[in-house]
């Protein structure tokens, strides 16, 4: 988000809150490449600012994020607000933040940015007027923890539908995540249809002899076509499934780096997103966290309140 700020043509005033030294000089080291240089201020903690913040954005782990955003509202005034996804790993939390916004009458946002993918707009105008679409991904420790929910969400804005049911949730094994502290991962199988009988399966096997051919790419089908989408690689095949005519087509990918600043201008300009709202997550959330919480209370008792992931 920052990157994507600091070397932006349009002009930002950028606040950053970290209180980690370490973290502050990794990201000086990223933004010295650049020549074109908007105004960065570093904070160690929340102060109350002496201005109204125009767009903030909070992209800390979802375990204190709460507290943070709590701490910033208390002392300061804001018209919008970006949250990373996982929102919140408490629906309670979730619930007591949406009531604060909404009071307060700030546009809030979850950054899931597929929706703004052209590859992903693309197949949505193919299947925009067609029932019965099938989307899978069933690979190989893709980050079936956290990367769930950003698939949910694509299923329901290419089906334009959120009214969704899990229909089978099973996990494997719990074990600690490598990359974030304090946070778990797992393997597992969720199938979630919607009420026009829409299916999404998603299945993260935790050894390679489980895997098929499709492993890491995304499959999206009708009667009429199919769509087998590799994010890894680049690559999509559009599949027509009545003269079996397949097309290759390269796709681009934007990095964070390059969504941020567009996202902030395209909104301001237009008071378009293609973000959804916080309201608008709030179901899958529930969807997928309460189901979640089910599987993992029956492993251990300390995952009812709160889930250690991020």
């Amino acid at each position: 988000h920052i990157e994507s700020l600091y070397k932006s043509h349009n002009k930002y005033n950028i606040h950053v809150i970290e209180p980690q030294n370490v973290q502050i000089i990794k990201l000086k080291k990223i933004l010295s490449i650049y020549k074109k240089k908007n105004n960065i201020f570093f904070y160690k903690k929340i102060l109350k600012f002496d201005f109204d913040l125009d767009f903030v954005i909070i992209s800390t782990n979802a375990n204190v994020r709460r507290k943070i955003f709590t701490n910033l509202i208390k002392s300061n005034t804001f018209k919008n607000i970006l949250f990373e996804k996982i929102v919140f790993s408490s629906l309670k939390d979730y619930r007591n933040t949406q009531k604060e916004i909404n009071r307060r009458k700030i546009n809030a946002f979850v950054n899931f940015p597929r929706r703004s993918f052209k590859v992903y707009k693309y197949i949505k105008k193919k299947l925009i007027k067609t029932k019965n679409i099938n989307y899978s991904l069933i690979g190989k420790n893709w980050g079936f923890a956290t990367n769930t929910l950003h698939n949910i969400d694509l299923f329901s804005y290419l089906t334009n539908n959120s009214e969704l049911k899990v229909n089978t949730f099973n996990i494997d094994k719990i074990r600690k995540s490598k990359k974030r502290k304090g946070f778990i991962e797992f393997n597992g199988l969720i199938i979630i249809k919607n009420d026009r009988d829409d299916i999404l399966i998603l299945q993260d096997f935790k050894s390679s002899k489980d895997t098929n051919l499709l492993n890491g790419g995304i499959k999206i089908e009708n009667s009429q076509f199919s769509f087998l989408i590799y994010e890894n690689r680049s690559k999509m095949y559009e599949i027509n499934n009545k003269n079996f005519f397949i097309k290759e087509i390269e796709i681009k990918l934007p990095k964070q780096s390059e969504l941020t600043d567009k996202f902030i201008q395209k909104y301001k300009r237009k008071n378009i997103s293609d973000l959804p709202t916080l309201d608008e997550c709030y179901h899958i959330h529930f969807l997928y966290i309460n189901s979640l919480s089910k599987q993992l209370v029956k492993i251990n008792n300390k995952y009812k309140n709160k889930i250690p992931i991020t």
